[in-house]
């Protein structure tokens, strides 16, 4: 996936002086309405897109302000209106030494956020304050609220105290009553007196869920559910009880106005109407984490760009959610700042194959999305397609010894820059003449509106890594419709032994363009 990663330099000389510029902590990427900015000293400015917020900076929404951060550390967070977040500590200076340190003061409303790099490896080091509760993370995406006594307008009528509502991964929530941890599609709730035990609730408050167009499975009250459909207490186990049968309402269109697809998986993120930009409003997912050495390539058109990437799930590296399809709905390569969200967005190709490598059954599985979010080193932007191919990878001792030519197996449709998905790679030749490196690339076919595409590596004679092939990728030269074109290939070894490979591309040249990704194997 995308490779290079924004990196803040943070200065312990002005962190030790009093008086000075405070560590920066990030910068506002989306700001609507009534969003202000204030100061340790109280000076108080408006939020803009771009502008910095630095450690000990409090941000206050309105009524109708609505604002998204990006971090230093690549978290995203979000704040919903009517509320108050203090950044308390944050520091991060491009690595995970220990010294790094997220405190967040959440004094009224909430905010969603998709955790970065800090807490990952000293989980300690993010902590989510509220008047009566602390939450840490365990790697996670999260919905901190706090009500005050006095209420908040985001939850008319809500019992105040503080909430947290995991999406994904886990988190803990403590008070001086005592200690809950909570995963996913769970909820802690911990009542104003600091010294009350937290508990779990069995249903998502109200206040929580997603706009009615969003609503899906699970959310019909029950006979016993209180008038704002709490019901307080830990279910048996300690699991949110599963969704009911039926009732899932479609989802609101992604980007482009593309039809949704009914069921599988509700959208990760909400579009917003402006600046291409996106909120945070998920309905539950039965989403899991893919296993370690997983293995996908993927790539996408973005209106004119056009790109491709590939990875394998690793500690510190991707990140994958499948969804109960066994497609991944959410991508993030934690190491190189790239993220893919579904948008609930339509699953219009599929397919796969199973190949054997050594009496071992390897299942591929192959599709597009028309639709999605990404967040890289450009900043966020709505995808028109998204593609993917994933399998079981390689351990990386043994891709490190793989030599012998790779064949087309198997092959996604294409997709191009008139937004056409169709098509097929014909022939595909992948070439390990030396242990561990590519040494010849070549591929052909033609895309949904027949038109022949081809591309190959003449830089490869020389060997480039099966590490480079993945990250950085090789250099393709071709043509797209009988016009000379330029791109890149990326690839991964899939099979415990490797026996495939799977391998996306992305060629463009004279306004034309196609992207896509294919199986081969030896």
């Amino acid at each position: 996936m995308a490779q290079p990663i924004r990196r803040l330099f943070l200065s312990a000389i002005l962190w030790l002086l009093p008086g000075l510029v405070l560590a920066e902590a990030g910068a506002f990427q989306f700001v609507s309405g009534d969003v202000k900015i204030v100061s340790p000293d109280g000076r108080a400015t408006v939020a803009a897109k771009g502008a910095k917020i630095s450690e000990g900076d409090t941000i206050v929404t309105g009524a109708n302000g609505n604002a998204q951060l990006r971090m230093a550390d690549e978290a995203l967070i979000s704040i919903r209106p009517d509320s108050t977040l203090r950044f308390d500590t944050y520091r991060y200076a491009g690595k995970e030494d220990g010294s790094e340190k997220g405190v967040l003061g959440l004094l009224k409303g909430g905010f969603r956020t998709l955790t970065g790099l800090i807490g990952r490896a000293n989980k300690n080091n993010y902590l989510v304050r509220t008047p009566t509760a602390t939450i840490g993370i365990r790697g996670t995406d999260h919905e901190p609220f706090f009500i005050p006594p006095s209420g908040w307008s985001g939850a008319p009528g809500a019992d105040p105290g503080s909430y947290n509502k995991v999406n994904s991964g886990e988190t803990f929530m403590q008070t001086e009553g005592g200690r809950i941890d909570l995963g996913a599609n769970q909820v802690g709730f911990a009542p104003p007196n600091v010294q009350a035990q937290p508990t779990r609730l069995d249903r998502v408050p109200d206040f929580m869920r997603p706009s009615p167009m969003l609503r899906g499975q699970g959310e019909r009250r029950g006979p016993r559910d209180g008038p704002r459909g709490e019901r307080r207490g830990p279910p048996p186990g300690g699991q949110m009880p599963p969704p009911p049968p039926g009732g899932q309402m479609p989802p609101p269109p992604p980007p482009g106005g593309l039809p949704p697809r009914s069921g599988e998986i509700p959208p990760f993120f909400e579009p917003l109407a402006v600046g291409g930009s996106f909120g945070f409003n998920q309905a539950i997912a039965e989403l899991s984490p893919a296993p370690l050495h997983y293995a996908m390539t993927g790539g996408d058109k973005s209106g004119s760009f056009f790109g491709s990437g590939a990875g394998m799930v690793r500690p510190g590296g991707l990140y994958v959610e499948l969804d109960p399809m066994g497609y991944p709905a959410l991508v993030a390569d934690t190491g190189g700042g790239f993220r893919y969200a579904r948008v609930g967005a339509p699953l219009v190709y599929s397919g796969g194959t199973t190949i054997i490598d050594s009496g071992t059954p390897v299942e591929v599985k192959w599709g597009i999305y028309a639709g999605g979010v990404i967040v890289d080193n450009m900043g966020p932007r709505a995808t028109d397609f998204f593609h993917f191919s994933g399998a079981d990878g390689t351990p990386l001792v043994v891709a490190a010894t793989l030599t012998g030519t790779y064949s087309l197996a198997g092959s996604n449709a294409v997709v191009n820059e008139n937004g056409v998905v169709g098509g097929a790679v014909a022939s595909a030749t992948i070439d390990l003449s030396l242990a561990g490196k590519v040494t010849a690339y070549s591929i052909s076919g033609t895309d949904g509106q027949a038109r022949a595409f081809s591309g190959s590596c003449p830089s490869c004679t020389g060997g480039i890594s099966l590490a480079v092939f993945a990250t950085s990728g090789i250099p393709l030269t071709g043509s797209v419709a009988g016009s000379g074109a330029t791109g890149n290939a990326h690839g991964v070894p899939i099979g415990p032994n490797g026996k495939g490979i799977l391998s996306s591309y992305d060629l463009t040249g004279s306004g034309k363009a196609v992207t896509g990704s294919f199986l081969a194997v030896k």
